[in-house]
């Protein structure tokens, strides 16, 4: 297995936070008073390549990686502006980012039993 990877640097964020932090939102009913969505994620960035080397470790994992050239538009960064959900609902990543894999690591290896 291959992973195409620029170099860019980019926040990263499990769906479980994502899902909690808006479920939240809903029934807080803040979207009542502050309508729009609400970035989360972590604030730490990482590179591409950090993050396939973190997942290739924390997976005990032997793919390699391949580097292809960014498409042109793609961004050279991306951090979500995680302001309005600690102003508002309070949130704050509580999840380290390896810790984050682990636990995806092992839903995905106990749900494709």
């Amino acid at each position: 297995m291959a992973a195409y990877l620029p170099p860019e640097a980019s926040g990263v964020c499990r769906v479980g936070p994502a899902v909690c932090s808006q479920t939240l939102a809903r029934n807080a009913h803040v979207v009542d008073f502050a309508p729009g969505a609400f970035n989360i994620g972590t604030q730490d960035e990482i590179t591409m390549l950090e993050l396939a080397r973190l997942i290739k470790d924390v997976a005990n994992s032997r793919s390699e990686l391949v580097f292809r050239p960014l498409p042109e538009d793609d961004p050279k960064q991306r951090r979500p502006d995680t302001t309005r959900a600690r102003t508002i609902l309070g949130w704050q990543p509580r999840t380290s980012m390896a810790d984050g894999l682990r636990r995806t690591l092992e839903y995905f290896r106990t749900a494709l039993k």
